[in-house]
């Protein structure tokens, strides 16, 4: 690419020109530069009174500056859950700047801010049957080595939603979900040729015990002579005694 000309070429074509040494063809063949550029620095000067180069001004000016993008990470690392028009909302109250939220969604993922699933679940403490018998373990899923735990908002619309927030790579995400009481419903139900049958729920899940004590005394009463009954290979199906 072409380098400019500098301004002391300027300054000496154009005074010059002052002192009446030439017209502006002759002075362009003088000092070896072409006649349109001897036209548009002496129109330049006509319009902005100086023989320098105006430096010209590219696009408008940035908005998300170094300050703007430390306030967005400030934010985040508080509160992970912040949509993009949320933090629009904070930019114009505390800056004050207007962002696109196209553009705010552009510079959180160059800042590597980028989204997450977050499973706004409380501590695993479902109880399993162990292979030795009827007893049970609870266990809790905890951060392990390395991970950090966020702060969340408080704010639910449901027990088992599924947030999405933002954090830097390598950095998980942990929340938990205030006023969640995470009860468990099962349904149970049999599907006929004429819909529903013989439905049953329970808050808890089921085991083999429970299946037995439906197909006793809720499926049982409703099936007829000639009725079929096909199930899949659930753990609970094939409890000893469901298949009588």
């Amino acid at each position: 690419m072409a380098k400019s000309y500098g301004d002391d070429l300027r300054r000496k074509l154009l005074e010059a020109h002052d002192r009446g040494e030439g017209t502006l063809d002759q002075l362009a063949t003088r000092f070896s530069v072409s006649l349109p550029w001897a036209w548009k620095i002496s129109a330049q000067r006509k319009h902005s009174g100086q023989m320098e180069r105006i430096e010209q001004r590219r696009g408008s000016r940035r908005k998300v500056t170094p300050e703007v993008e430390q306030r967005l990470r400030g934010w985040i690392e508080v509160q992970p859950d912040l949509t993009l028009a949320e933090l629009q909302q904070k930019l114009e109250t505390a800056v004050p700047v207007h962002v696109s939220v196209g553009r705010l969604w552009q510079v959180l993922r160059q800042m590597g801010l980028r989204l997450k699933k977050s499973h706004s679940t409380p501590s695993n403490a479902t109880a399993k049957r162990t292979a030795g018998g009827g007893k049970s373990s609870l266990s809790a899923s905890r951060p392990s080595a390395g991970e950090v735990d966020l702060p969340r908002r408080e704010r639910s619309d449901h027990a088992d939603d599924t947030r999405l927030c933002r954090a830097s790579g390598g950095r998980r995400v942990h929340e938990a979900t205030p006023a969640g009481h995470w009860k468990i419903l099962t349904i149970l139900s049999a599907l006929s040729l004429g819909g529903l049958l013989a439905t049953m729920t329970i808050e808890q899940a089921t085991d083999g015990d429970i299946f037995l004590a439906y197909l006793e005394q809720v499926l049982g009463p409703k099936l007829r002579p000639g009725d079929v009954v096909v199930m899949d290979n659930l753990s609970a199906h094939r409890w000893p005694g469901s298949s009588n």
